[in-house]
C-alpha cells in the first residue's frame, strides 16, 4: 500500500520535473525559435507552481541593457501563447498548464511568495529559517 507520504512526495516530484520542462523548453523558444533580439536574450531564471500543475510562474531576466521590464514584459504577453504552444510540444501532458510572466531586470532582486529576497536564502544566523524552509515543502 502506496501511503500519502510518498503520493505527496511523486507528487513533488513531477511538479519539479513539470517546471525543469518548461523551463527548459522556454529557453529554447525564446534563444532559437524567437525572432526579437530582445526576447531572445531572455534568461529563465525560475518556473515555479502557482495552482499545483494548472499554472506555472515564470520568471524571466532580462541580460541586456535597454528595453524597460514592462516594454519587455508587453512584448512577452504578446506571444505567451505561442510559447504555451510550443511547451505543449515538449512537455507530452494532457493539459498544458497555463503560464504567467514575470520579466525582471538585470539589477531588480527576485522576491519569493514569503518576501524575502533571493539574496536572502544563503544568510547565515537568521534564526526560524529552518522553520520557514521545512513550511515551504
Amino acid at each position: 500500500m502506496v501511503s500519502s507520504q510518498d503520493k505527496r512526495g511523486g507528487q513533488a516530484r513531477k511538479l519539479y520535473q513539470l517546471c525543469a520542462q518548461v523551463s527548459q523548453s522556454i529557453s529554447e523558444v525564446l534563444g532559437g525559435e524567437c525572432e526579437d533580439p530582445v526576447l531572445q536574450s531572455l534568461w529563465v531564471e525560475d518556473v515555479r507552481p502557482m495552482d499545483g500543475s494548472r499554472r506555472l510562474l515564470v520568471s524571466l531576466r532580462m541580460t541586456e541593457p535597454g528595453e524597460g521590464a514592462d516594454e519587455v514584459k508587453a512584448k512577452v504577453d504578446r506571444i505567451a501563447s505561442w510559447i504555451r504552444a510550443e511547451v505543449a510540444g515538449t512537455i507530452h501532458r494532457k493539459r498544458v498548464p497555463e503560464l504567467s510572466f514575470v520579466v525582471l531586470d538585470a539589477t531588480m532582486q527576485r522576491v519569493d511568495s514569503l518576501g524575502a529576497s533571493s539574496s536572502d536564502e544563503g544568510d547565515e544566523g537568521d534564526e526560524g529559517d529552518e522553520e520557514n524552509d521545512e513550511a515551504d515543502d
